[in-house]
């Protein structure tokens, strides 16, 4: 597909927020010319050209996840044809903002949908996604995917995507999360999209765009994220106390931040080398990282029970506090197996209890055996909660987390997670 840039109307632009005013072309206060120079170029490029623009208060929102439905609108403004509203699929009315962009994007095979008949619009893109419907924009040119074999983590990879990350790693529209790394399942971000969009209408289309002031004329990738040293099996953590983000990234691709601490509110380390202000005994406990694959293989058996079912890998907590309370959790339930603290208070968050002999898949395998404990797992694959696994002296405890108990062990965290 081709199409002249200068035919792009500003209405193009997509904010993820419809109610706001967007901001105009020139400057966002979240993206500086030095600290964000990985995108500061692409940005100001897409929102010089109409392709995306940012929100009100002059925010371009980078690190935003971004939807299907907003990338397909994105891509529609510059070169859709009206191919009217009926997309064929149950979740887009006629009526939506985006049935337009969906029924060109379906019809032309840009995209498509779920095994359910829906599209989720509102989803959020994944980069796999991305670079698929881009994949699919330039008509699926032969590639190789050995392209993307340098990567340590490509067999995580769809099948479905291993063409167009191929593709996109050999033509130079996207270069990976880090130098080792792709992150096919990563939610793609606002910033990300900038940047692959307007490489792919530079490296693919030949599209000329004009110099950016105050930012580099060629794209600056973000230096990665030096590879850690591998930390003993018994607490994957580094020599601070603090998560190896990187390294259990690189084990999984759990989407852990590698700019630990993240909530925790302490200048340094407490005791249990944690960034938080709790003081509470959770040594000889460790993270059970290594269940991961086996929740997976276990949520990949009931993806009609999951609520959105093209995302049903774990994800795991992304702050210190869910960790450490995990953490005491199971050396409270080796003194005390049960669904409450041992002062008799309820627990901060859904959990799974397991004791017996030790071993990951023995103890996934254990719950998924077990209707009750199978319904609790279950909801390690939806995109709205996270999920914990810690074991002290063959005791394991699964711990579930929504928004609301994540915000309550972040506040109670001071007071050893105890309610206040």
């Amino acid at each position: 597909m081709k199409r002249k840039l200068t035919a792009l109307l500003a209405a193009a632009a997509l904010c993820l927020s419809l109610t706001l005013p967007a901001s105009a072309a020139g400057s966002f206060a979240d993206v500086s010319p030095t600290r964000d120079a990985w995108c500061y170029t692409q940005v100001m490029q897409a929102s010089e050209a109409g392709l995306m623009n940012g929100y009100g208060s002059s925010l371009f929102g980078k690190n935003d996840p971004i939807t299907r439905g907003q990338m397909v609108q994105i891509l529609y403004n510059y070169y859709g044809e009206d191919c009217g509203t009926n997309s064929g699929f149950s979740d887009v009315p006629s009526s939506a903002w985006y049935a337009k962009a969906v029924t060109w994007a379906s019809k032309k095979g840009v995209v498509s949908g779920y095994s359910n008949g829906t599209f989720g619009p509102d989803n959020q893109l994944t980069r796999e996604q991305m670079v698929t419907i881009l994949y699919n924009v330039a008509d699926k040119p032969a590639t190789n995917t050995s392209a993307i074999s340098q990567y340590s983590d490509y067999y995580q990879v769809a099948s479905y995507a291993a063409d167009g990350f191929a593709w996109a790693v050999s033509n130079k529209v996207v270069s990976g999360t880090s130098s080792t790394t792709l992150s096919p399942r990563g939610t793609a971000t606002r910033a990300q999209v900038a940047v692959i969009l307007i490489r792919y209408l530079e490296n693919v289309e030949g599209v000329q765009f004009p110099e950016v002031n105050g930012g580099s004329t060629q794209p600056v990738e973000p230096t990665p994220t030096p590879t850690p040293t591998k930390p003993d099996a018994s607490n994957s953590q580094n020599s601070d106390g603090t998560t190896n983000a990187a390294y259990v990234n690189s084990l999984c691709d759990v989407g852990k931040s590698n700019d630990y601490p993240t909530t925790g509110d302490a200048s340094s380390p407490n005791a249990n080398g944690f960034y938080t202000k709790a003081n509470v005994d959770i040594s000889g406990a460790k993270l059970q990282y290594d269940v991961i694959p086996y929740v997976n293989a276990f949520l990949a058996k009931h993806p009609d029970q999951i609520e959105e079912t093209w995302d049903v890998t774990m994800h795991w907590v992304t702050t210190d506090e869910q960790e450490e309370y995990t953490l005491l959790r199971a050396k409270e339930a080796y003194s005390y197996f049960e669904h409450a603290r041992p002062d008799g208070s309820s627990g901060i968050s859904g959990e799974n209890l397991y004791r017996g002999e030790n071993g990951a898949e023995r103890v996934i395998k254990a719950w998924e055996n077990s209707s009750g404990h199978a319904s609790i797992m279950l909801n390690a694959g939806y995109k709205s909660y996270t999920t914990c696994v810690a074991s002290y002296n063959g005791v394991w405890v699964m711990t579930i987390w929504g928004d609301m108990s994540s915000a309550l062990v972040i506040k109670c965290a001071p007071y050893n997670y105890y309610v206040k």
